[in-house]
C-alpha cells in the first residue's frame, strides 16, 4: 500500500533562498552591463588614445556576450548552473578588475584582456533564466523568470547612477573606482552562487519534472522546426527594435542638446519599462496564450516607435515612448521565454536560453547599425520607418510560425 501511495507524495517547494541569490545575481549582472553601456567607449579612447577604436570596447563584450551564451548553456546543462554561474561570476569579476587596472596603468593589454573575460561573464550570466525556470514548477515556471529578472532593474538604477555620477573629463583614477566596486560585488557574487546555490537549480527542475511535463525526445535538433524557429527569430527580431530604439534615442537627444543627466534619466525610464513589469508579465504569461501575448506586446512596441516620428520630441515625449517599448519588449520577451522554457526538459534549457541569446545579440548588431546609417542619412523619420518594418517582421513570425495553441511543441510532427 505505501509503494502505491509513492507518486502522490509532496512536490518540492519552491526555495525561498534561491530566488533571492538568483534575484541578487541578475542585479549584480545589469550594475555591469550598464558600466559597459555608459562607459567602455570612452575608457577604450582614452586608454588606446584614439577615438576611432571607442566602438570596439562595447563591440567586443557584447559581440563575446552572445558567442559565449550557447556553449556556457549546453555546458550548464550537462554540469549545473551553479558552477557556471559561479565560474561567470569569477570570469567577470577578473574583468572588471582587468578594466579598473587598464585606467590605473594605462595599458592596452589589461584594456582588451578586461573586454575580453567581461563579455564572457556577462554571456555566461545570463543564464540566470534557465536557473529560474528551473526552480518553479512546469507551470509557474515563466512566472519564475520574471521574479528573478525583476533584480536586473535594481541593477540598472545602481549602474546608472555610477555612470551619471562620472563625467567623460574625470580623470582615469575617477573612472577606475568604480571598477574595482564591481569586481569586488561580483566575486562576492562568486561566492554566494557556489555556496548557497544548493542544490543545484537542474537537480530541483528534475525533482518538479514528471513525464507528462517534459518531452522524451530532444528538441535542440529541431530548433529548424517551424514552430521553435519562430520563436527564436520573433523574440530576437523584437530585441532587436528595443535595443535600437534604445541606442539611438541617446543620439537623438545628444542633438537635441540633452546633457548626460538628461539621457540617463530618460534610459531610466526604459528600463523601468523593461524589468518593472517582468513579475506581471510572468504571471500573465502562464495565463494567457503566449502568441497572442507577444503579438500585443510587439504592437505596443510598433505603436510607441510610430509615435516618435508623430509628436513633437521632447525629452519627456522620448521618454514616454521608450517606457511603452520596453514595457512592449517585457511582454513579448517573457512570452518567448515562457514558451521555450516549456519546449525542453531541464537538460536543454541552458542551450535553448543561450539560443535566444545569441540570435538577440546578433539582430540587435544588425538593426542597430542599420539604424544609426538611417538615422544619419533620413533622419527620425527613417530610423522609425526601419523600427516599425522590424515589428512587424516579428508580427508576421508569430502569426505565421507561432499557433495559439498551448500544445508542446515537443509533440509537433517534424
Amino acid at each position: 500500500m505505501k509503494a502505491s501511495n509513492a507518486p502522490t507524495t509532496a512536490r518540492p517547494s519552491v526555495s525561498r533562498k534561491h530566488v533571492i541569490v538568483l534575484t541578487s545575481s541578475a542585479a549584480v549582472l545589469y550594475v555591469l552591463i550598464e558600466m559597459v553601456s555608459g562607459f567602455s567607449a570612452i575608457v577604450t579612447a582614452r586608454v588606446v588614445g584614439s577615438p576611432a577604436v571607442a566602438g570596439l570596447g562595447p563591440a567586443i563584450v557584447f559581440g563575446l556576450a552572445g558567442m559565449t551564451s550557447v556553449p556556457a548553456g549546453w555546458l550548464s546543462d550537462r554540469v549545473g548552473r551553479r558552477p557556471l554561474l559561479s565560474g561567470g561570476f569569477f570570469i567577470g569579476g577578473l574583468g572588471a578588475l582587468a578594466a579598473g587596472l587598464s585606467m590605473g596603468t594605462q595599458t592596452v593589454l589589461w584594456l582588451w584582456a578586461a573586454w575580453i573575460l567581461t563579455g564572457m561573464g556577462i554571456g555566461i550570466l545570463r543564464l540566470l533564466k534557465a536557473a529560474a525556470a528551473d526552480l518553479y514548477p512546469p507551470q509557474a515556471r515563466t512566472r519564475g523568470i520574471g521574479v528573478v529578472q525583476t533584480g536586473a532593474l535594481l541593477g540598472a538604477y545602481l549602474g546608472m547612477a555610477v555612470a551619471t555620477g562620472r563625467s567623460p573629463q574625470a580623470t582615469m583614477r575617477m573612472l577606475a573606482d568604480p571598477w574595482f566596486l564591481v569586481a569586488i560585488l561580483w566575486i562576492m557574487g562568486m561566492i554566494g552562487t557556489w555556496g548557497l546555490l544548493r542544490p543545484d537549480p537542474i537537480q530541483m527542475a528534475h525533482a518538479w519534472e514528471t513525464d507528462q511535463d517534459v518531452p522524451h525526445r530532444s528538441v535542440l535538433p529541431r530548433t529548424g522546426h517551424r514552430r521553435i524557429g519562430a520563436i527564436l527569430l520573433a523574440i530576437s527580431v523584437i530585441y532587436g527594435v528595443m535595443v535600437m530604439d534604445m541606442a539611438l534615442a541617446g543620439e537623438v537627444l545628444k542633438q537635441m542638446g540633452a546633457g548626460s543627466r538628461t539621457i540617463m534619466i530618460v534610459m531610466a525610464v526604459h528600463f523601468t519599462g523593461m524589468f518593472g513589469p517582468m513579475r506581471w508579465a510572468g504571471g500573465w504569461a502562464t495565463r494567457t496564450p503566449r502568441p497572442r501575448m507577444a503579438l500585443m506586446g510587439a504592437v505596443a512596441m510598433i505603436a510607441a516607435t510610430a509615435t516618435m516620428a508623430i509628436v513633437s520630441l521632447t525629452p519627456l515625449t522620448i521618454s514616454i515612448s521608450l517606457f511603452v517599448v520596453g514595457v512592449g519588449w517585457c511582454i513579448a520577451w517573457m512570452a518567448g521565454l515562457g514558451e521555450l522554457a516549456e519546449a525542453v526538459p531541464p537538460r536543454e534549457r541552458g542551450t535553448i536560453m543561450g539560443m535566444a541569446d545569441f540570435g538577440s545579440d546578433i539582430v540587435a548588431a544588425i538593426i542597430t547599425l542599420f539604424g544609426g546609417v538611417t538615422l544619419a542619412h533620413y533622419h527620425l523619420t527613417g530610423l522609425v520607418i526601419l523600427g516599425v518594418s522590424a515589428g512587424g517582421i516579428a508580427m508576421g513570425t508569430i502569426a505565421w510560425g507561432w499557433p495559439t495553441r498551448r500544445a508542446k511543441i515537443s509533440a509537433d510532427p517534424i
